[in-house]
This record gives C-alpha cells, sequence and structure tokens, in this order.
C-alpha cells in the first residue's frame, strides 16, 4: 500500500515519463493509460517493452485509491507472445482484488 493519489492517470503519465526517460523500458509502447471507476478512483496502465534479452514483454498495471489515505498498485506482466491467453487472469485477479481493512 501507498499514499492515495488526487489523479491516478496523471500520477501513471508521470511514471511513464519517469520510467521512459531514465531508459528503463527501451522498445517502449504505450497500450493505454486510462481513469477506472473502482474503489475510490483508479487507473489502469498497459504498456509493451523489451527486456534486456531483447524479449516483448507486456504489462498491465492498476492503482486503486481505496481510500483518501491508501491506494494499493496491482501489476501484471507476461511475454506479449502470452498475453492473451494471460490476460484473462490479469482481469480475475482485478475483478477480485480485496484491499485489507
Amino acid at each position: 500500500a501507498s499514499a492515495a493519489r488526487s489523479d491516478p492517470a496523471r500520477w501513471w503519465q508521470a511514471e511513464e515519463r519517469r520510467l521512459t526517460g531514465g531508459g528503463s523500458l527501451p522498445g517502449y509502447h504505450r497500450v493505454d493509460i486510462s481513469p477506472m471507476d473502482i474503489f475510490d478512483g483508479g487507473a489502469l496502465w498497459e504498456c509493451v517493452w523489451l527486456d534486456p534479452a531483447g524479449e516483448r514483454m507486456h504489462t498491465a498495471r492498476l492503482l486503486a485509491n481505496t481510500s483518501a489515505e491508501r491506494a494499493y498498485t496491482v501489476s501484471w506482466l507476461t511475454k506479449e507472445f502470452d498475453w492473451q491467453v494471460n490476460a484473462t487472469y490479469f482481469a480475475m485477479i482485478r475483478q477480485s482484488f480485496s484491499p485489507i481493512s
């Protein structure tokens, strides 16, 4: 858990700039950054990039504000080749996510 973010989509955009500006995500391509109507607000960041071995990876990261003070991040990472098969697992995790009281 971390501090809640007033604008989760904007927070992901700042993270995107920080990581791509620092060269941490070579071959980066944004799929989506969009707000989500969950808990006290959230956003999803989905992208593809190259790992150190040159393998194309696909990542989805969910930021969920669960109160005015607390936020959680749930990340899903898999090889691009396996994304379609594994995307259903991320959807299941997203739907079943329940923060600790």
